[in-house]
């Protein structure tokens, strides 16, 4: 992508050998060059805006579009993108926890593999997060390539939730393979903090 790549994910120390803390990486992102990105790939109708009709094919984006929309029209330029991808910057953190759950028809569902996977549009650096729901439908999330759990990075991401029996899907394709289930991962998100409840219910 072109512009300065931003660093957005810092401040997060682990053990290192030795038990030394060593910093994590922070992954690098160009907020312009991601917002360009992704008006090329979900502006059907050419007009270099968002819709919210565009939106329904980026979840993760969606799930933002109130924070994100700072004129209030109902659509997206690449500017309000940017800008808000730029909010992640600015809060100088490096992952963030997430309080996550699966429910199915009201109750807990134990045994289902979840998956954060972040929007294309973003590049190579933010990183998916997964984790299997425990018996209270609980999941700790693990960010791909990192040692901590319950954790995952800021972004934009749709959300697959998965689980197969005898090598059958259980679940509706529109919370897996066509989700529709769509998140914003940031440090001041009350949803984050207070607990991402994901419904998986019906046929």
């Amino acid at each position: 992508m072109l512009g300065r790549l931003v660093p957005i994910l810092m401040g997060l120390c682990l053990l290192g050998c030795g038990g030394r803390p060593s910093r994590v990486a922070p992954p690098a992102l160009d907020p312009a060059g991601a917002a360009a990105e992704a008006i090329r790939q979900f502006d059907t109708n050419g007009d270099g805006r968002l819709a919210s009709s565009e939106l329904e094919a980026c979840p993760g984006l969606k799930a933002a579009a109130g924070e994100a929309d700072q004129n209030g029209d109902g659509e997206l330029s690449a500017e309000e993108i940017a800008g808000r991808i730029g909010t992640w910057a600015a809060d100088r953190v490096a992952m963030v926890a997430v309080n996550c759950s699966v429910v199915r028809n009201g109750r807990p569902l134990p045994g289902a593999r979840v998956t954060f996977v972040p929007e294309k549009f973003l590049g190579p650096n933010i990183k998916p997060a997964s984790g299997t729901s425990n018996d209270a439908g609980r999941v700790d999330l693990a960010v791909e390539g990192a040692q901590v759990q319950g954790m995952c990075h800021c972004g934009f991401f749709r959300v697959e939730v998965s689980k197969k029996e005898g090598g059958r899907e259980l679940i509706p394709a529109k919370y897996n393979s066509q989700t529709v289930l769509g998140e914003e991962i940031v440090e001041d998100s009350m949803r984050r903090k207070q607990g991402i409840v994901l419904d998986v219910s019906g046929g």
